[in-house]
Parts: structure tokens; C-alpha cells; sequence
């Protein structure tokens, strides 16, 4: 079972980035840990098992290849790009993410480097968890290259992490474990009480941080609409794109609504999240706050 299985990052130092040199990459995606179909196993004799990719549970083997998965999506929606996920051929999706990461000066990596889960699940909740097996808890073990990547590629000035939440088992949660007192936060930028971006140093080193709305299945979860908790994000957006179906729907409870209003949320929703994705990413607008710009 998972508990007790230990794996470990496949694609921490795979990624071929063209030699370019340490004063190219001024962003880095920051994630947790890949889903279970593409990570490898670390065997107790310390072999590593690595695991023939399955179609059926993810579209290639590398950062965010699940195929429930949306920031590919949203990453190329961004810089007007193609979505890698969408070639033809698997074995040039990896590449072509690689390829438009490069263009836009990004570099990608995730916080943990070997860990167990519950079953399989691929919620940042269900990692690092309880387990019997003295092998996975001594061996589990935090991405410390971190610090090197961030000391050697001297121009990286933009942190994206890939989910909003603070603490816990997210993100910026193991990114403060990893760098511990060297961390310090400030201007924190909070918008209807959405993170969106805080100004951070780390190893007297002064960065802008992002947060991302998650691209995982439940991306929706956090885009709150029902007439009493509203995300005013989402509102501001919603006003300014069709503000008569604004107030048609503001004050109707969510169990109320019509599906036709149902839809029409869901999908301004994902246009929401594009233009948040554009504007972090690509405008690297620390103050977004919804409004159409």
C-alpha cells in the first residue's frame, strides 16, 4: 500500500534546459510532489523502481502530467501558447513543456523529493503522512537542491507556488521548512481575503512570491459563489465581464440556482482563472484583484 511505499521524485534533475547560463531563468514554479501514476519507487535495498507511464491516469512524466491536471492549460493560455499536453505524439510533450518553460524564462521544481501518501490520492493533504514502515519515515525527505537552485540561478527574482495556502502541507508550508529562519515575509498582499502575493527573503535575498490558484481536479473549490461567501476576486471579475448576470445571480443561494446559471459560473470560472494565471504569471501583477485590466 502507499503508506508504506516510499517514493521519490523522478524529474528533479532530468530537465534539460539548454545550458543556459545561471542569469537567463528570472522565475521558478514552485509545486509539491508529483501523483502516484508518474512518480518511482525506492525499494528498501535502495533500488529505484521506476514506473512505465499509463495513459490512462496521466498524459506524460513530468511536472503536473496528470491528466486531471489544468496548469499546463493555464501556464501556455498565459504567453499565448500551445498547451504541451495537447501534441500528438506523448513522447514530445515533455519537451515542448521544457521548450515553453525556457521561453519565458522558468524554471520548475517541487518541495518534496521522496515521501509516502495515502493510497493514491493526489491531494497535497494525503502526503507525508503517518505510516509503520521505519524504512519511509527515516527516508522521507524534503527538496533540499532548493537552495542551490535558488543560489545558483542568481537572476530569479519571480516565486510561483501552486496553491494559495500559507501552512500546512502545501507549497509555501514545505518551502518554509526548507529554508527555515533564513525566510523572512513581508508585504504580505491579501485580496478579499485571497494571498495572491507577498514580497519574501530568503538568504538576504529579496523575491517576489505568487500564489496560484491550484490547477489540480478541484481548482473550482476555492472560487467561492453562493450568495452569502462570495470570492471578491471572482466578483470583480464577474461585474466587469457580464454585470447583469452578476445581479441575477448574487443573492440566489447555490442550491437555488437555475443549470444554466450553474454553467454559465462554471464557466467564467475558468476564464477567471486564466486571466489570474496571465496576470500573475505573465504581468506579474503582485496587486490582482479581479478587475478585467
Amino acid at each position: 500500500m502507499p503508506v508504506n511505499e516510499l517514493e521519490i521524485h523522478p524529474y528533479l534533475d532530468t530537465i534539460n534546459y539548454k545550458a543556459k547560463d545561471e542569469n537567463y531563468f528570472e522565475n521558478l514554479i514552485i509545486g509539491s510532489f508529483p501523483i502516484y501514476a508518474i512518480t518511482n519507487r525506492v525499494l528498501e535495498n535502495n533500488q529505484i523502481q521506476e514506473i512505465d507511464l499509463n495513459e490512462n491516469n496521466a498524459d506524460m512524466r513530468f511536472f503536473y502530467g496528470s491528466n486531471k491536471n489544468n496548469f499546463w492549460s493555464w501556464f501556455a493560455n498565459a504567453f499565448n501558447a500551445d498547451n504541451p499536453l495537447e501534441q500528438a505524439n506523448p513522447e514530445l510533450r515533455k519537451p515542448d513543456a521544457v521548450e515553453l518553460l525556457v521561453a519565458n524564462k522558468f524554471l520548475i521544481t517541487d518541495v518534496l523529493y521522496k515521501t509516502n501518501r495515502k493510497n493514491t490520492s493526489a491531494l497535497d493533504s494525503d502526503l507525508w503522512v503517518k505510516s509503520q514502515n521505519n524504512f519511509v519515515v527515516q527516508n522521507r525527505s524534503l527538496n533540499y537542491s532548493l537552495r542551490s537552485l535558488l543560489n545558483t540561478n542568481k537572476a530569479i527574482k519571480n516565486l510561483y507556488f501552486t496553491a494559495t495556502s500559507l501552512d500546512g502541507k502545501t507549497p509555501f508550508g514545505w518551502f518554509k521548512k526548507i529554508f527555515g529562519d533564513d525566510l523572512v515575509f513581508q508585504n504580505i498582499n491579501v485580496i478579499h481575503n485571497n494571498t495572491v502575493s507577498a514580497t519574501l527573503t530568503v538568504n538576504n535575498r529579496e523575491y517576489n512570491a505568487f500564489f496560484l490558484i491550484t490547477p489540480g481536479g478541484g481548482w473550482a473549490r476555492p472560487i467561492k459563489f453562493t450568495g452569502v461567501n462570495n470570492d471578491g476576486m471572482f466578483s470583480n471579475y464577474l461585474m466587469d465581464i457580464d454585470l447583469n448576470f452578476f445581479n441575477e445571480v448574487e443573492n440566489i443561494p447555490k442550491e437555488n440556482r437555475t443549470i444554466a446559471q450553474e454553467e454559465t459560473l462554471k464557466q467564467y470560472r475558468k476564464n477567471y482563472i486564466k486571466l489570474y494565471y496571465t496576470q500573475l504569471l505573465n504581468a506579474k501583477n503582485m496587486l490582482f484583484d479581479g478587475h478585467v485590466v
